[in-house]
């Protein structure tokens, strides 16, 4: 039998209230039945460095490990997301900076949707 498809959303704004978090969780009303959506949060994942990202270091800090792991279960991604001085926040930037090194990558061959509210 074949799994259920999950969809897992990343907000670029932290902020309580934030117009993104609201798109995001409509977005998430507007899947179909069946498919599961999952809001994954990331404001406790530390600023990315690469030298506690190699193959020589025995594992990732705990909560890039459990961020990446809860990204690892999705199908595909939506990501909502203001502008920030031309660009996305600091914040998303780093966590897709988390999520897209490595050969376990789980952003990796993943599709994903962009969406934004400014």
């Amino acid at each position: 039998m074949e799994k259920n498809k999950k969809i897992v959303g990343l907000c670029g704004s932290l902020r309580k209230g934030s117009y993104n978090t609201m798109l995001l969780k409509f977005a998430g009303t507007l899947v179909p039945e069946g498919i599961e959506f999952e809001i994954v949060h990331y404001d406790d994942v530390p600023i990315y460095n690469a030298d506690h990202d190699t193959p020589e270091v025995p594992e990732r800090p705990a909560s890039v490990v459990k961020f990446r792991e809860a990204l690892a279960t999705a199908d595909a991604f939506v990501i909502a997301s203001p502008e920030y001085n031309y660009s996305v926040p600091g914040g998303l930037k780093n966590a897709i900076d988390w999520a897209s090194r490595g050969k376990d990558a789980p952003l990796m061959h993943k599709p994903v949707a962009m969406l934004g509210a400014t």
